[in-house]
């Protein structure tokens, strides 16, 4: 299980455009490629540091929603698994 799982994490890390822009991806792929949530992330961040531009309220809209969403689902798989979760001291 450990090799597949290290395998979706290289396969997320490539999907999400952190060392490449999103102008790099065909337009006609660019609404697939945005329901990876953390590419939006990193396109909001960098528009606002590199470009040093805040970007329209919708767009702050979504992005907060995602942060919840995220949030809210973390979240609950910690309450759901917190069961067999063992402190050690």
């Amino acid at each position: 299980m450990s090799h597949i799982w290290e395998i979706l994490l290289q396969l997320g890390f490539w999907l999400t455009p952190i060392f490449y822009t999103i102008e790099i991806v065909p337009t006609q792929y660019h609404s697939i490629f945005y329901l990876n949530p953390m590419a939006r992330i990193i396109w909001y961040s960098r528009t606002i540091f590199l470009q040093e531009h805040i970007p329209g309220f919708w767009l702050n809209a979504v992005i907060i929603i995602f942060a919840i969403l995220i949030f809210i689902f973390g979240y609950m798989i910690f309450k759901w698994l917190n069961k067999n979760i063992v402190e050690k001291l």
